[in-house]
């Protein structure tokens, strides 16, 4: 079967794991875009051991639909969430070079970027929805949260402030996103984070023309950078005002750390 037919590889076993998430597993590593199952069609999410399927838009999954695709994401630690984490955690401490700053991290799961990090001077705060992983970072010291508590401070005064989302951005993707990102963000800091669209998912390949309508609404200058071995990858960098220069310093540092991790220079997506 070709990835564009809309039903699963023989010999697949389907697994739901929410209401609205299902995963397939010996599927022989061929990924079809749509899956027809039981009640519904599901599209093509994320890939891996056992490749994501969903029958909604991102932003419209629930609570228990985020946490059974971060469980599953977690057991890919070592794989694609490690590598944008190191990519995002290098290009950030050199990016400030030893200077302070904070980081809020959208999404934070089981393995926060702060332990990316290789700077040493900076603070730290962790949005995420799982109680279990909140708890859990929660007794490791770190400063950890949902954003229905969002505690006071998470823009500090007198140094830049900065939020990442690695895999979470299109969970995110509501006309609520520009304010969202607004309160976690100092006017020297920006947002950085992935956004991934399946090849040939004509569906998910909308809400990057989404997002690009939303910023451009709100003001808010940004740059993407596609990465060269995974075309479905982008990197968002965003910032709080119009200005996209205080963007650039950081989208090279970037670019050197996706070089060093891909070893294929990236591609800046106009």
């Amino acid at each position: 079967m070709t990835q564009g037919q809309r039903h699963k590889p023989k010999g697949t076993a389907v697994q739901r794991l929410s209401e609205h998430v299902i995963v397939m597993q010996n599927n022989g590593g061929r990924n079809p875009l749509t899956v027809d199952f039981k009640e519904g069609r599901y599209r093509y999410l994320r890939g891996g051991t056992a490749p994501i399927y969903i029958s909604v838009r991102p932003p419209e999954l629930n609570v228990h639909d985020v946490m059974a695709i971060n469980q599953m994401c977690d057991a890919e630690e070592l794989s694609k969430n490690a590598v944008v984490k190191t990519i995002i955690g290098q290009a950030l401490s050199e990016h400030f070079n030893g200077a302070s700053f904070h980081v809020n991290e959208i999404g934070c799961g089981k393995h926060p970027i702060a332990t990316y990090l290789q700077s040493r001077v900076f603070s730290y705060h962790g949005i995420e929805v799982d109680a279990v992983h909140i708890k859990a970072l929660k007794s490791q010291g770190l400063s950890i949260s949902s954003w229905t508590d969002l505690p006071e401070g998470l823009v500090p005064e007198g140094r830049p402030a900065v939020a990442v989302a690695v895999y979470s951005m299109h969970f995110m993707l509501s006309k609520k996103f520009p304010e969202q990102i607004k309160r976690l963000i100092s006017g020297s800091g920006f947002f950085v984070g992935n956004l991934y669209t399946p090849p040939g998912n004509a569906e998910l390949a909308t809400q990057d023309r989404y997002l690009s309508g939303l910023l451009k609404q709100a003001n808010m200058a940004y740059i993407k950078m596609q990465c060269p071995s995974d075309p479905a990858q982008t990197y968002w960098m965003i910032g709080k005002s119009q200005d996209v220069s205080g963007l650039h310093d950081f989208a090279n540092a970037l670019s050197r750390n996706i070089h060093r991790c891909q070893r294929l220079p990236p591609r800046i997506v106009r």
